[in-house]
């Protein structure tokens, strides 16, 4: 086999002979590097989504229901009411936290 530079027997240089297979190889080597780069997008990808639905999974969670939000609301106007501290030992009893 030739060498870069040397020429052969009909006097061609090898180097363009070889240039094809240089180029080749190049294109090769680009498109093992995009498919790694493709391949940890996807990854990235996958690790995005997860993390979206762990989140909305936890706002759904801790979003209180309608009849949790009413009696925690009926709780605050009935504390700022006067007279009314036997509703409060009522609330109490039935583990109705007042805030």
């Amino acid at each position: 086999m030739y060498r870069d530079g040397e020429e052969n027997q009909r006097g061609i240089k090898v180097t363009d002979d070889l240039t094809p297979y240089r180029r080749l190889i190049e294109l090769q080597k680009e498109m093992i590097a995009l498919s790694q780069k493709h391949e940890h997008s996807k990854r990235e990808g996958t690790v995005l989504r997860e993390q979206v639905a762990r989140e909305v999974e936890m706002l759904v969670r801790r979003r209180a229901s309608f009849s949790q939000r009413l009696r925690r609301s009926t709780a605050k106007f009935i504390t700022r009411l006067p007279g009314f501290a036997f509703i409060l030992i009522a609330l109490k009893t039935i583990n109705l936290k007042p805030s």
